[in-house]
């Protein structure tokens, strides 16, 4: 069986989206989404990672 390294979707990002915490503080998050071919996110639900950091 052959495996393809081809990746199967590329990248969309959105920068400095601002997200209001339980608190009320706001945080700047850069998202990642897949993406189709032509560029634009791709439809369907995907594993999510999030990571944060104190600076």
């Amino acid at each position: 069986m052959a495996v393809s390294s081809e990746p199967a979707y590329g990248v969309v990002v959105s920068r400095d989206v601002m997200l209001e915490m339980r608190d009320g503080v706001r945080l700047a998050t850069d998202v990642y989404l897949p993406a189709n071919p032509d560029g634009s996110p791709a439809d369907g639900r995907f594993p999510t990672i999030v990571g944060r950091t104190s600076y």
